[in-house]
């Protein structure tokens, strides 16, 4: 096994989560399906730690897992108009995200109607 290559056990631990998690992002198409060692044992490339982090940041910010999907083939797409939906998704949460502070911050200050 090269440093290029990392087992599931080792993937979990460098990106803080459990090894089922990643079992259940790749059952979902979120990770490519691993390869396979001689011995048999699943390796992943190390930019999957990368990919782990950016989903469990969208899953932290609310993005479904079919969401979540979408962006993945987004980042993964050359031509820019591919990305196009992806953006939308992003600054369309960016936008609520941003109504959901200032109804915060201005709670129970009179203000413009919504």
């Amino acid at each position: 096994m090269t440093a290029a290559f990392l087992t599931r056990g080792q993937l979990a631990r460098a990106a803080t989560v459990h090894p089922e998690t990643i079992r259940f992002y790749e059952r979902h198409g979120l990770l490519p399906p691993a390869a396979r060692s001689p011995r048999g044992h699943r390796l992943f490339p190390a930019a999957a730690v990368e990919q782990l982090h950016l989903i469990r940041d969208a899953r932290w910010l609310g993005f479904t897992l079919k969401e979540i999907r979408g962006l993945l083939a987004a980042a993964a797409s050359e031509p820019a108009d591919a990305r196009a939906p992806a953006w939308t998704a992003i600054e369309l949460r960016i936008l609520k995200l941003e109504a959901l502070r200032h109804a915060l911050r201005n709670r129970g200050q009179p203000g413009p109607p919504p």
